[in-house]
């Protein structure tokens, strides 16, 4: 701070050893006040204004200029060898403080001499007035009445910035804090060019603090600030360097490169406090709502379908109308997975059976495969609504374990859990009963390649034998023969067999066959076929 007319600092004038009190003498304002500062008053009078006396004051404002302290540390006066000088002392600014008389026996002895005396006076922001009376005493004659003044101004001091650091990284819409006088008003401008960034904020308990409005553009960027009390403004704070930057978003889920079975699913992920996270297609098309991220997470849920297949999906976030860089994320949508749920796993079935299920999509196709062979479908069918299916599919005789998959768009769903089944061999046709000498009776006809066929009698004369299992032939007929078939009525059962890889069989659908054979003539040779 300086003086109207420029008077601060330290008196170039001599000093006394014992009584110097003009610059070893230092004063600690309070806390909540500006630095300290000293100024010389100088008084004269007497004829020709020859008679002098200085007056060394210590000054100091409140931070907001509504207090000014003043404190006298020493004087010194022209010499004339006398020491009952008087000095008065007195200063002014929004208050008045009267004149205070400090001594009656000054020295007049041309050093330093201590002298303290603190006054405080309301202050006007503005400027304080010190006022210097010193009454000269003379050793014959009147004594002479020396005045002097000094006019200090009140400098508001600049806020400071605490956040964000210099030369720092931000977002587009940042925080900005620092410390200034209570009851201030801050306003945060951009450097060299003045207009407002922030809202202007009081200084509360010293803090203050204000959020960029609008949004910054990306880059580097410098701003300060200033403070104003009582219509006074301070100087600008020492301008801020920044790089503006807003990076994409993170995507936490569904991840790049994932399959998914939903059109419309949420993704989650994390962002920048106070951005706005959108999703769009790779044609620029947005596909979301705008979703805030809040304690740097992000929820958005889709407003339009996903394509079956492959899709391609931009994510991005916003600060006002300033965007991050794109955030890539491909996805493919696939239908989901069926569930086959009829017939029981494990149960024999005929070669041509129903396989049900649920989890369906309207409009996919439903194909049925075996485990072991997924080129050639063995059943398939379209889907007209959601949910519950059924296909009718053709099964070779065996074990067999079956899949079932859905496609729709070209998208494919993955295979089901598969499904055992024990596949029947086809039920055997009436045989062909023939008698080539009166004991026995041969049993013919066709079935499964490699099946093994039985013959037994459920009812019949007593004594009948049963006739022995038999492989079907490579041609597809088989042929038993009974070593003793007597003449009467016969209830024949006949199913044919094949293994089930357990160390068990997988059996036909029995057939039911009646036989009666008449006696023969004696000495008749029977070759005929009887049965019904």
């Amino acid at each position: 701070m300086t003086t109207d007319d420029g008077k601060t600092g330290t008196s170039d004038g001599d000093s006394a050893s014992s009584d110097d009190a003009g610059s070893g003498l230092s004063v600690e304002p309070v806390q909540d006040a500006l630095a300290v500062e000293t100024v010389d008053v100088e008084a004269r009078g007497g004829p020709d204004n020859l008679f002098w006396a200085t007056l060394r004051v210590q000054y100091w404002w409140a931070l907001d200029g509504g207090r000014f302290t003043a404190k006298t540390t020493g004087y010194w006066a022209r010499p004339n060898n006398r020491y009952s000088g008087d000095i008065y002392f007195r200063i002014s600014s929004g208050s008045n403080s009267d004149w205070h008389r400090l001594t009656t026996q000054a020295y007049q002895n041309g050093y330093w001499n201590a002298l303290e005396q603190e006054l405080v006076v309301t202050g006007n922001a503005n400027s304080a007035s010190i006022d210097f009376h010193f009454v000269y005493d003379m050793p014959l004659g009147p004594d002479f009445d020396l005045w002097g003044n000094e006019i200090v101004r009140f400098t508001l001091s600049q806020p400071i910035i605490s956040l964000p650091a210099n030369n720092g990284n931000v977002s587009p819409i940042f925080y900005i804090s620092g410390r200034g006088v209570s009851g201030a008003t801050v306003q945060t401008c951009q450097s060299n060019v003045g207009n407002e960034i922030a809202p202007q904020v009081p200084v509360v308990n010293g803090q203050w603090s204000t959020t960029v409005n609008p949004a910054i553009a990306l880059g580097g960027f410098n701003f300060t600030s200033r403070q104003l009390v009582n219509g006074k403004y301070s100087d600008w704070a020492s301008p801020v360097q920044v790089t503006v930057a807003l990076a994409a978003p993170v995507i936490s889920s569904p991840t790049n490169g994932s399959i998914i079975n939903e059109l419309r699913p949420v993704f989650t992920g994390t962002g920048e406090n106070g951005a706005q996270v959108q999703i769009r297609r790779g044609d620029g098309t947005q596909i979301s709502n705008d979703v805030n991220v809040v304690n740097n997470r992000w929820s958005a849920a889709l407003n339009q379908d996903l394509n079956w297949g492959l899709n391609t999906l931009i994510v991005r976030q916003k600060m006002g109308d300033v965007f991050s860089s794109d955030r890539p994320v491909t996805v493919t949508v696939l239908p989901r997975l069926l569930s086959i749920t009829a017939p029981l796993a494990n149960t024999d079935q005929n070669g041509q059976f129903t396989v049900s299920g649920t989890d369906g999509i309207n409009g996919a196709t439903v194909n049925i495969y075996s485990e072991t062979n997924s080129a050639n479908p063995i059943g398939t069918h379209v889907l007209t609504a959601t949910g519950s299916w059924s296909v009718a599919v053709t099964v070779a005789p065996g074990p067999v374990s079956l899949v079932a998959t859905q496609t729709i768009n070209g998208a494919v769903s993955d295979r089901s859990t598969p499904r055992g089944f024990r596949i029947r061999p086809p039920k055997l046709t009436d045989p062909t009963v023939t008698y080539p000498n009166q004991a026995q009776a041969r049993f013919s006809g066709s079935g499964y390649q490699g099946a093994t066929v039985d013959v037994v009698i459920e009812t019949g004369p007593a004594g009948a034998a049963q006739p022995p299992a038999v492989s079907v032939a490579n041609g597809g007929n088989w042929e038993t023969t009974s070593t003793n078939f007597p003449p009467g009525s016969y209830t024949l059962k006949l199913i044919q067999r094949i293994p089930n890889n357990a160390g068990g069989w997988i059996e036909s659908e029995p057939l039911e066959h009646r036989v009666v054979r008449q006696p023969s003539a004696p000495g008749e040779v029977t070759d005929t076929t009887d049965g019904e």
